[in-house]
């Protein structure tokens, strides 16, 4: 899984996506004739077309949620977060105090928090 722990802020910058959509177009069509030799631009390409989650956990274990959550393969999942709530966008007013909380997100919208790694899972698949 793509570590948003540290790249979250890229996630709201619009100008960043404006520009990520329109390289890819410039050469959507080399992607889909040599998919191998431009396997960065396919798994852009693949984010656009599958919108991957946003997985935040904020609290004391944060980094004992995230293991547990590496355990399983999720291609397709970004992680950000952490023991507090940060400047990132996404985190804000997310933490409760003394609780470990786990937001399962979709292009910025999150399903009620959990406070369990195996709930957070649920709502991933």
């Amino acid at each position: 899984a793509l570590d948003l722990f540290y790249l979250g802020m890229y996630l709201y910058n619009k100008d960043y996506t404006k520009k990520a959509k329109q390289m890819l177009n410039n050469v959507k069509e080399d992607v889909i004739k040599n998919g191998p030799f431009y396997s960065n631009w396919a798994s852009l390409m693949y984010y656009m077309v599958n919108e991957p989650y946003e997985v935040a956990i904020v609290g004391n274990e944060a980094q004992e949620f995230r293991a547990q959550m590496d355990e399983q393969y999720l291609p397709n999942v970004f992680y950000l977060g952490g023991s507090k709530e940060g400047e990132l966008e996404l985190l804000q007013n997310k933490m409760i105090e003394g609780q470990t909380t786990v937001y399962v997100c979709q292009n910025k919208a999150c399903k009620l928090p959990v406070d369990n790694v195996a709930k957070a899972m649920e709502l991933i698949k």
